[in-house]
């Protein structure tokens, strides 16, 4: 799967369009989706998945807390998600709400007063003919480009005085522009058990 198009890349890196350096382009996209996926902290291929959480039930006082279940994946396809609760289904709006492109659900029910076990059923990622958004592309071009700088061929790096100053601020960049799309780690409930579908 490529998050972007060889020409893409080549257009960012401002080289001209030629056979090989397509071939190149293509194979640093392809090369590279692992490091945008480490740096986004998800897979980005398309799956079904089925999240087990424990929920513990409200804190001191009998107050409900929002509750944030982080899903094992981002990017969950918009609608695809059943989230239930002790088996019975929970209805969106009112009793959770999901970040789609971070993969995460805010209960705001309190499903049962100690422990339940809530789970999401979803589909995300993205299949090979799927729009990819602006923010997800401009990453992988990037990570493309700093695969493409990284290799001694390129002028940048043939130098030995020069060393290889160009891939640390391209590496920099690319984790500045994957902000947006960051999952948070803290504060958040990870999964009891995940399955795949």
């Amino acid at each position: 799967m490529r998050l972007a198009t060889p020409e893409e890349v080549l257009a960012t890196m401002g080289v001209m369009q030629s056979a090989s350096a397509l071939a190149n382009a293509a194979q640093a996209l392809d090369l590279s989706l692992p490091v945008v996926e480490q740096v986004l902290d998800t897979k980005l291929d398309r799956v079904q998945v089925v999240d087990y959480f424990d929920y513990l039930g409200p804190t001191e006082g009998g107050t409900t807390p929002t509750y944030t279940l982080s899903l094992t994946r981002g990017f969950v396809v918009d609608g695809s998600e059943v989230v239930t609760s002790a088996g019975l289904p929970l209805v969106r709006g009112t009793d959770y709400r999901i970040d789609y492109v971070k993969g995460l659900v805010f209960l705001y029910v309190q499903a049962v007063f100690g422990a339940a076990s809530v789970s999401v059923e979803y589909t995300s990622g993205f299949a090979e003919l799927d729009p990819i958004p602006d923010t997800l592309k401009a990453v992988a071009i990037t990570a493309a480009v700093l695969h493409q700088n990284t290799l001694p061929s390129v002028p940048a790096n043939r130098d030995p005085k020069v060393g290889n100053r160009v891939s640390k601020p391209i590496f920099n960049f690319l984790q500045v522009q994957a902000a947006p799309l960051e999952r948070p780690r803290m504060a958040v409930e990870f999964p009891t058990s995940t399955e795949y579908i």
